[in-house]
């Protein structure tokens, strides 16, 4: 009992054919993804309550460190975060709806988005370690003196 996304002949295709056991586990991680991409979201607002609560309350903090400072930090973070979350959340609801209407085209734009997704995760992932590394080599030139 095999059944194919779309209605044309998959004999053109790469041959890949989405079996009913796959589709199963498919619509069970699109329910995850969107679970996790509504966490995410309440994260988000969180972290930009967060902000404005900082920002409304100016005062020193931290040393020298304007509190104001932490709150730009913080809606920074948040704009960072927004992306790969709104992308999982396109990912879950696109894949589901091509998968319950046999629609190529949602399942397409589903995929895209997981794309996107991991993408961008993997761009911060390669600028945070770079960081790291900046750090780690300025450490080494300064001979530790700076901490």
């Amino acid at each position: 009992m095999e059944e194919i996304l779309d209605t044309h002949d998959a004999s053109a295709d790469s041959g890949i054919v989405i079996n009913q056991k796959i589709k199963d586990d498919l619509i069970k991680t699109t329910k995850w993804s969107k679970f996790i991409s509504i966490v995410g979201f309440v994260g988000l607002g969180f972290m930009i309550l967060a902000a404005l609560m900082i920002l409304a309350n100016p005062v020193r903090g931290f040393g020298r460190v304007q509190m104001s400072n932490i709150g730009y930090v913080y809606f920074i973070m948040a704009l960072i975060y927004f992306f790969p979350i709104y992308y999982l959340f396109k990912f879950s609801t696109n894949l589901k709806s091509g998968l319950e209407s046999a629609t190529q085209i949602s399942v397409d734009e589903g995929f895209n988005y997981l794309r996107k997704h991991y993408q961008y995760v993997g761009i911060v992932m390669i600028i945070v370690i770079s960081i790291y590394v900046l750090m780690f080599l300025t450490l080494l030139a300064s001979g530790g003196k700076g901490f």
